[in-house]
């Protein structure tokens, strides 16, 4: 059976990067201060606010949350920072289903992409920039709906647990591959099902 341990992590550190990129908002200081959040990082702070990351009681916010064990609504940078560093030094627990939660954070992570990453380019330009693209199903109205990377670490820590090498994606093969790790959720929660029923051990 193929071990989805390292992958798990790597999806998990991709996913406290989106989260340092985009679930953010500004808040007084002194009220970061209040909640014990780090204000000393000046790039983070404009005149007398300073940026955080919550999950803004959004759905995708609040999955992240839960997958990366979040119990605070606000945390700062550093706080996300430090949580990447343990991803990569977290121990393995035995009997925990890593094939699962990795599939459940890649779909986050397409879903977060999507949201984030896409923007409209017209066919000139996507011929230009040499974008492989279904001129049958990607095509409307003259324009192409891509997801572009934009050459930040959280984009491209997406691209490459992927193994996604093209910058500019169609959001359609992005939408294919969400579509794949859902079926296989499916399959699997059905599998586990079935042998639920016949009185065997899914885990054995």
């Amino acid at each position: 059976m193929e071990d989805f341990f390292d992958n798990y992590k790597k999806a998990k550190m991709s996913l406290c990067r989106m989260v340092d990129q985009f679930l953010t908002c500004y808040m007084c200081v002194d009220k970061a201060k209040e909640l014990n959040l780090n204000t000393d990082n000046g790039y983070f702070v404009m005149n007398n606010y300073v940026e955080v990351c919550t999950h803004g009681n959004s759905l995708e916010g609040n999955k992240a949350w839960k997958f990366l064990g979040l119990n605070r609504e606000f945390v700062s940078h550093d706080d996300i920072w430090k949580l990447e560093n343990n991803v990569y030094y977290e121990n393995r627990i035995v009997d925990m289903d890593y094939s699962k939660l990795y599939s459940e954070i890649v779909v986050l992570l397409i879903e977060l992409v999507i949201k984030y990453y896409s923007r409209k380019l017209s066919v000139e330009d996507a011929n230009r920039f040499k974008i492989d693209y279904n001129a049958n199903s990607d095509v409307l109205n003259g324009h192409i709906w891509i997801c572009d990377n934009l050459c930040e670490s959280a984009g491209e820590s997406v691209w490459a647990l992927l193994n996604i090498e093209e910058d500019y994606v169609p959001i359609t093969k992005f939408n294919e591959i969400k579509n794949q790790f859902i079926e296989s959720l499916e399959s699997s929660h059905n599998k586990q099902r079935i042998l639920k029923k016949k009185g065997v051990d899914p885990n054995e």
